[in-house]
């Protein structure tokens, strides 16, 4: 990020294995450091491991300031705060299947993205295409992006291992029911379930028994920073039906589903079994990063 008034530029750098956060480096601190507990055991295992990855994490933090303002001529934006992201990592299959995926945004919107089968890049608009031909006219540029796979997977591969309890885990969600009266008389009750994982889960609002979907909202399931989630759906109701709605919840933690009636709470973990299964997915979010060449 580059403030153009301030002549200050801010560069960050998330890893994740799935949905798990097992690095992290940024231009203050300038040193990658392990988030989780199970990447401790990499490190363990390899005292070297975050020397390695705060060198390569200096080499893109050195790239992206070179050319953080590389969009914002084409854009004409020369004032104001300027955001560079890429989101860039790998995926392996449960059949073996192997992808690649390297995004670049500009100012909060896609700009330009590689595609790994055509060797190439595709631009969003005029503005990128000017990158994009610039790019394609250098013969290693997209070359580099093959042996950032390769490494990309060579590190899910290695990093698998270490991370398999963390996703193996059931962590049940605490369950609250609050209700509040809205400027129309109605009354709108709001159920949030907070502190689970896996991600799936699916609260619905029910009345007399069954599934009610008129006047609902949700918030959608949202990340907290210990590696869980959190979502909440709310409902708008006539005061005097209040008792006839109950929130349901399903999770992979729960042993049987959940349902709770208005102004009532549970924290599940205290009273709901936990058991572990599988994750079948395979995802590596922006740990290759640290591989990007300068």
């Amino acid at each position: 990020m580059w403030n153009s008034g301030q002549g200050l530029a801010t560069f960050l750098l998330s890893a994740y294995l799935d949905d798990q956060l097992w690095g992290y480096y940024d231009s203050s601190t300038r040193r990658a450091l392990p988030r989780g507990p199970w990447i401790k055991k990499a490190e363990e295992d390899d005292p070297s491991l975050w020397d390695i990855y705060t060198e390569r994490a200096s080499s893109v933090e050195l790239h992206f300031r070179r050319h953080l303002l590389v969009p914002a001529k084409h854009h004409n934006h020369s004032e104001g705060v300027l955001i560079r992201q890429e989101r860039v990592g790998c995926e392996l299959g449960e059949d073996k299947s192997k992808r690649g995926f390297d995004r670049f945004g500009y100012n909060g919107r896609d700009f330009i993205t590689f595609d790994y089968k055509a060797l190439t890049w595709i631009a969003v608009d005029a503005d990128a295409e000017v990158i994009k031909r610039k790019w394609e006219a250098d013969p290693g540029f997209s070359q580099r992006r093959i042996v950032q796979q390769e490494d990309c997977l060579q590190t899910l591969q290695q990093f698998w291992k270490y991370g398999k309890e963390a996703r193996q885990r059931k962590e049940p969600p605490a369950v609250k029911v609050s209700h509040k009266v809205s400027y129309d008389s109605l009354e709108t009750l709001t159920c949030r379930a907070h502190g689970f994982y896996p991600k799936d889960i699916n609260a619905t609002w029910r009345k007399d028994g069954k599934p009610w979907e008129q006047e609902t909202s949700s918030g959608g399931v949202v990340p907290n920073s210990d590696s869980t989630y959190h979502t909440w759906i709310s409902v708008k109701i006539e005061p005097k039906d209040k008792d006839r709605y109950q929130c349901h919840v399903e999770h992979a933690s729960l042993m049987e589903p959940l349902d709770l009636p208005r102004q009532e709470s549970a924290s599940v973990g205290r009273f709901v079994g936990v058991f572990f299964g599988v994750m079948a997915a395979i995802l590596m979010v922006a740990g290759i990063i640290f591989y990007r060449s300068k």
